[in-house]
């Protein structure tokens, strides 16, 4: 069982930088006040400006308790032979410095003097990937079921996808639900006059990622992609309007919504693809054509499987009358041959099409294979969901994960 001893006001502000005093000791590990300094140097140079002193007790609270999840999770880590190589390190902060468009060796000059933490924050976000990869991705399931629902959704004539933000606090055990539930009240009641205010605060109160844009932004989403909790309570916001907390499983939040939108409807149509191999004949100027075409005609009457297509098209590879004899991969209807689409569509699987006579050319058709498959948007909309859903899935398993060890954890809280 977690252990959590609150030795002092938990909103108290640390006064004196210098000092290196404890703050909190994790199963025999200690966390300093410069270790909680530096980390709020670093949440400051992600969002690139001086945070708001009225915000800073919630902020010191946060960035701790982050802190006392990576000494946790570090401590697995070690027991379970689960670490980052230093050449790992190095490829994550590269992938950084692409991913935000800066020159290479950026990310040192915006952590001068703060490597150390900025590096450790890294090597922490490695390893918590590296457990949910090894221990919770493979318990997590997303069904086809759900996915057809969420697209019966967006179909609906009254649906709507909402861009929102969130401010949360985890709750790793039930006695701490009522201290952060007054803490959330609080900042719902500073937010409450002006909910224009909320992005920025978020992006303030987030120090979950390292050196990412728009870390509050959760992004544009639809009815049901959420966890129940939040998704009924979104379903109740418009543009600009800020829900009151939430309590969920992982802790509390609070929901704003910066946009609306009516998402376009999904073909579900299915296509139609055929896979196909072409033999054609390139006629030659100089010959006569209509003897040319009567003797491609004897050639492929006895064509009885594709080998048999094939294995004309070796014997004159050769000759450039059938250099341009192929396999043409799966063709969407719509992209078929135009003078040759009703027979291809006619055709059974392993048939040929009769001869399809051009000014400058004669070729044949085998059907290999035929299928359906979805419209590229609606397949691109079935892999964003079901991307958003797993991704939402695996950090509920992670939280709930982190929450077990942490009640397994000797946690004294000194700040």
């Amino acid at each position: 069982m977690c252990l959590v001893l609150l030795v002092s006001n938990a909103n108290a502000k640390i006064l004196n930088n210098g000092s290196d005093r404890v703050v909190a000791v994790v199963s025999g590990s200690v966390i300093t006040q410069q270790e909680l300094e530096a980390r709020l140097e670093l949440a400051k140079r992600q969002i690139n400006q001086a945070i708001p002193k009225d915000q800073l007790p919630a902020i010191y609270q946060k960035i701790l308790n982050d802190l006392i999840n990576e000494e946790v999770q570090r401590q697995f880590a070690t027991k379970h032979n689960i670490e980052v190589t230093d050449s790992e390190l190095d490829l994550a902060i590269a992938e950084i410095e692409k991913r935000n468009g800066w020159s290479h060796g950026a990310f040192y000059a915006i952590a001068k003097n703060i490597e150390s933490t900025a590096k450790a924050k890294i090597r922490s976000d490695l390893v918590r990937q590296k457990i949910i990869d090894r221990r919770l991705r493979s318990r997590v399931n997303v069904s086809k079921a759900e996915i057809d629902r969420l697209i019966d959704n967006i179909n609906s004539d009254n649906s709507t996808e909402k861009k929102i933000h969130q401010i949360f606090i985890e709750v790793d055990k039930k006695s701490q639900e009522k201290q952060v539930a007054k803490q959330m009240r609080q900042i719902y009641n500073d937010l409450a006059s002006d909910p224009s205010k909320f992005v920025q605060y978020a992006k303030n109160f987030d120090s979950d990622s390292t050196f990412k844009e728009s870390v509050d932004d959760l992004g544009w989403f639809g009815e049901g992609e959420l966890t129940p909790d939040l998704d009924k309570a979104l379903k109740k916001l418009n543009k600009g309007q800020m829900s009151q907390p939430i309590l969920t499983n992982n802790g509390w939040h609070i929901l704003y919504v910066e946009d609306v939108r009516q998402p376009n409807k999904l073909d579900t149509t299915p296509v139609q693809e055929y896979q196909l191999y072409k033999v054609t004949y390139t006629f030659d100027k100089e010959t006569d054509k209509a003897k040319q075409l009567e003797t491609f005609k004897e050639m492929v009457a006895d064509f009885d499987t594709m080998g048999d297509a094939e294995e004309l098209v070796l014997k004159n590879a050769d000759k450039d009358a059938f250099s341009n004899s192929m396999a043409l991969g799966w063709v969407k209807e719509k992209n078929l041959p135009p003078a040759a689409a009703k027979q291809i569509q006619a055709l059974e699987i392993n048939g040929f099409t009769a001869p399809i006579v051009q000014d400058d050319y004669v070729e044949v058709y085998h059907l290999t294979n035929k299928r359906e498959t979805l419209p590229a948007k609606l397949q691109e909309y079935r892999n964003r969901i079901y991307s958003r859903l797993m991704s939402s899935r695996v950090e509920l398993a992670a939280r709930r994960f982190m929450r077990d060890l942490r009640r397994q954890a000797y946690i004294e809280i000194r700040l």
